[in-house]
């Protein structure tokens, strides 16, 4: 029988192929997925306000669908959220081996117009 800790290790193993670019004091990749979109993962880096020698880089991604500029972190209903959000732990993983950041800041936010209505105080599953 497979124990809780193996199924959550196993859920999160199989990333997408990708590559991160730096640009300047940023990161991106993206990433190419079965259902014509893309996945762009960046951390755009600006100097800390209180430790000038010190970067703090903004975590965020998106999915693009091919041949637009139309970005969206709504869910799609595609199934594959696991193996997306494995390869932003990979993307993330890689990006600290990298540059060691002192100071990483990442939200859960959300496209839904509906979430704009409701009571901003009640957490939704992704800030959870």
């Amino acid at each position: 029988m497979i124990k809780f800790k193996q199924y959550i290790e196993e859920a999160f193993n199989k990333p997408y192929p990708f590559r991160l670019q730096k640009f300047g004091q940023d990161y991106i990749t993206n990433v190419k997925l079965p259902d014509d979109t893309e996945l762009e993962v960046f951390f755009q880096g600006r100097e800390h306000m209180d430790e000038e020698d010190e970067m703090q880089y903004e975590i965020s991604f998106v999915r693009t669908k091919k041949g637009t500029n139309i970005q969206s972190t709504e869910l799609t209903g595609q199934g594959d959220q696991m193996r997306i959000f494995a390869t932003v732990i990979a993307a993330i993983r890689e990006f600290i081996k990298k540059e060691n950041p002192k100071y990483m800041d990442f939200s859960a936010a959300k496209d839904d117009p509906k979430m704009a209505a409701k009571d901003k105080t009640v957490l939704q599953s992704r800030e959870k």
